[in-house]
This record gives C-alpha cells, sequence and structure tokens, in this order.
C-alpha cells in the first residue's frame, strides 16, 4: 500500500544545527520509518491509499463444442449462491453461455441453451442483464430476430430455466429488441427493452416468479432521441431512479424517470450538436453510469465519434457535462468504433473500461470526483495472440473476492477476454 506523507521544507543552515536538534530529527525519522514498516503511518483524510497498477489477462475462451458464442454480443456478470458467473450472448449461435469464474479470474463452462424448440425467442440474443429477487437470481435476454425478451431463472449451477417471455405486439415496443437493462424501485422490480426498428422503449414489471407484465411504452418524437436505440442504464439520484437511452440515429441520449409502477417519464434530451460543445457522442451507442461520493454520472460513448462524454445526472433528471476525450488524443486510445462501456469500483477507486469494434481493444480510464477521466491501461487484439478481443462489442465487470475482472467480447473471434484491473 502507498501512503502519502507530507513533510514541511526546512531551511538548512549548518551553523545554526545544534546535535540535540539532530538527535531529536533522527529520532522522529526513525519513528516515523518504524510506523510506516508496520503499515500503521495513517493515511490523510481525502486521499485513497491505492493505485492502478496494471491490467492482467486471467482467461481467453473460444467457441467450441456445445459453447453458444459464435459471434458474442454483450455479456453480463453476477454472483449467483456465491459463485461469480458471465452470462454471454451467442449472436450467430443463438444460444446463450453460462460461464463460471474462477478465483484467479480462468473461466469455464457452466451451461449452454440453444435456441430449440423448447427455448424459444432466441434467435439472434444480443442484450444480457441478471436482477435478483429475493433470494433468486433471473437472467433477461432480448431476441433481435424474433422481436422478444425472455426472463430465466438462473440456478446455483448455472441452469437457466425460462420463466417469462414477450414478445412484439400491440403497443409493445420490441420491434428487433436490442437493448435491455433493468432497476430495482421500491419492492418492484422492472427490466426495460429497446426496440431498434420499433424506435420506442418498453418496460416490464418482474413478478418473484419471473414471469412478465408490461407497464410502460414510450415512442420517439421529434424532441426525444428513441430513433434506432443502442444502449440502457439506469441510475439512482436522492431515491429517484432514472433510465438513459442512448440513440444511434439520433446521435443522442434521452432521460426518463421510472415512476413505481414502471411509467417512463421524458426528463431531458441531449444530442451531439458538436460546435463549441466538447460532445464525443455522435453515433450513441454505449451508456454505463457510476455514483461517485454524492454524484451521479452518466457515460455516453459514441460509436462514430470514438470518444466518450461524461454527463452530471442531477436529482430532477437534467444532464450537465463535465468532460469528454476522443481516440485522436493519444495514440494509445482504443476508442475507434466504441461499443461498449461498463463501470467497475474498488476500494474507493472508480474505473470506466470502453471497448472498440475497429480497434478491437481496450481502453481503461480512473473516474475522479469531478468526473474527469485518467488513462490508466490500453490492451489491443494485436498485443497477444490469445486474445479475443476481434471486433470487440461488449465489456461487463464484476467484482469478487476483493477482485475486479473485466470480460470483454469479440464478435469475430467468436469468444470472451477476461482481465484482473489491479490495483497497489
Amino acid at each position: 500500500m502507498n501512503n502519502a506523507t507530507s513533510t514541511n521544507s526546512i531551511a538548512k543552515d549548518s551553523a545554526m544545527i545544534s546535535i540535540p536538534r539532530i538527535f531529536t530529527a533522527l529520532l522522529s525519522l526513525t519513528v516515523f520509518l518504524f510506523l510506516l514498516s508496520c503499515d500503521q503511518v495513517a493515511t490523510p483524510a481525502g486521499i485513497t491509499s491505492y493505485s492502478f497498477a496494471r491490467v492482467r489477462n486471467s482467461a481467453n475462451l473460444a467457441d467450441q463444442g456445445s459453447l453458444e458464442l459464435s459471434g458474442a454480443q454483450e455479456s453480463t456478470a453476477a454472483i449467483v449462491a456465491n459463485r461469480p458467473m458471465v452470462f454471454v450472448a451467442g449472436l450467430t449461435d443463438h444460444g446463450i453461455s453460462v460461464l463460471e469464474v474462477a478465483s484467479n479470474g480462468a473461466l469455464s463452462s457452466l451451461y449452454n441453451l440453444p435456441d430449440d424448440n423448447t427455448n424459444r425467442h432466441l434467435r439472434s440474443p444480443y442484450a444480457l442483464d441478471t436482477a435478483q429477487i429475493g433470494d433468486t437470481t433471473y437472467l433477461f435476454t432480448t431476441s433481435f430476430a424474433e422481436d422478444a425478451v425472455n426472463s430465466y431463472e438462473v440456478a446455483s449451477n448455472g441452469t437457466l430455466t425460462l420463466r417469462g417471455s414477450a414478445v412484439d405486439g400491440g403497443a409493445l415496443e420490441l420491434d428487433g429488441a436490442y437493448a435491455l437493462t433493468t432497476a430495482s424501485v421500491g419492492d418492484k422490480t422492472f427490466v426495460f427493452v429497446a426496440g431498434n426498428e420499433d424506435d420506442g422503449i418498453s418496460s416490464f414489471e418482474v413478478a418473484t416468479n419471473g414471469s412478465l407484465t408490461s407497464r410502460s411504452n414510450v415512442s420517439d418524437t421529434s424532441s426525444t432521441n428513441l430513433e434506432s436505440p443502442r444502449s440502457l442504464i439506469t441510475a439512482q439520484v436522492d431515491n429517484r431512479t432514472f433510465l438513459a437511452v442512448a440513440s444511434d440515429l439520433d446521435d443522442g441520449i434521452s432521460i426518463y424517470e421510472v415512476s413505481s409502477t414502471g411509467a417512463l417519464t421524458n426528463r431531458d434530451n441531449v444530442k451531439d450538436i458538436g460546435g463549441g460543445v466538447n460532445y464525443r457522442f455522435n453515433g450513441s451507442y454505449a451508456l454505463a453510469s457510476a455514483q461517485i461520493q454524492d454524484k451521479t454520472y452518466i457515460f455516453v460513448g459514441g460509436f462514430d465519434d470514438d470518444g466518450i462524454t461524461v454527463f452530471e445526472l442531477s436529482s430532477t433528471g437534467i444532464l450537465t457535462f463535465r468532460s469528454s476525450l476522443d481516440d485522436s488524443q493519444n495514440s494509445q486510445y482504443q476508442l475507434d468504433g466504441l461499443q461498449g462501456l461498463s463501470v467497475v469500483q474498488l476500494r474507493g477507486k472508480t474505473f470506466l473500461s470502453a471497448v472498440s469494434f475497429n480497434d478491437s481493444g481496450m481502453s481503461l480510464f480512473e473516474v475522479d470526483d469531478l468526473g474527469q477521466l485518467e488513462n490508466v491501461a490500453n490492451i489491443s487484439d494485436s498485443q497477444n495472440g490469445d486474445y479475443l478481443l476481434r471486433a470487440a462489442t461488449s465489456v461487463s465487470s464484476l467484482v469478487t473476492n476483493n477482485r475486479a475482472y473485466l470480460f470483454i467480447t469479440g464478435s469475430l473471434d467468436s469468444g470472451i477476454s477476461a482481465f484482473e484491473a489491479q490495483l497497489e
């Protein structure tokens, strides 16, 4: 552990230093070194004693056998019955793979669910997310080709059992079901689905048995940014829940407040207008959120801008610009065609990982209390022949046993690579 210690600058005048003062200084230094060796020197208030060290590759798992990783799209991670698991959507395999994360970050297959007559609505799965209701963990998936969303109960051994489904029809906005996220509001759990072809959002309440009930449906308007929605994320500010939507064709982001019944009320809309504002979310494709101290931040990734924009979210759902950066600012950045974002927090530190389709890599940033980004690591598929990052499509994260892991899917490699973000 690094310890930051402030010392006073001492003006030295050899003619004025007495033997007692030298003895006192040496004694103070001896005491300090003793305390330091015992790890008992207090860290000044407001200073985190941990700093970023490195990113370590812990696993690379390619599609084979019964795995459903061909054309790997999104992944999500959760701890189920004390077992760390990663769930991966195989776009061209039309299935889901459930992987276990070992204590050293290695990945092994637990369960694989193909699209067949028993497990329908899995053709072209894109998005995944989990939610825990009571002692039960549920996995939710979208089917782009079948305009559907599914709810699966996750067993302690990774087995998936279908508990609920919804298929586009009537007022539902599930045509081309693409993005998905979940949130708990009070004692209720909701899943939100973005219909890429419908240009809209549907919310569903999840019952304790995993069944889905439609609660709200919103369509794109002249003032909102819902045309070709690519990503969803939720955030809470002062006990109010908000849903953020990233629109590819609108080049913008919309914020909705989620009521206790799952109703969606539009609160703010921001477009990538360029000009004097340093927005970098043209072709808005990815979202992440984080609470740092008493502030909530929304991170937006621009596929066409090859960049990241940071907003602070207020308790009324209003976005305020805080910072941005793009691929052109650093030759080491891996942000060309940014397609995925994920936040991981460990030991008082917040990190934002970004993966790029065109660069086939990942850039990792530390986020400070003001929403500023500092680059700490960059990984490219070309650096190691074992990496499976070609045409990277998503990144998810998980903290287990006080270790932070990042899971990156490579669609052209039909696989997933795991990395540990290590602190010192």
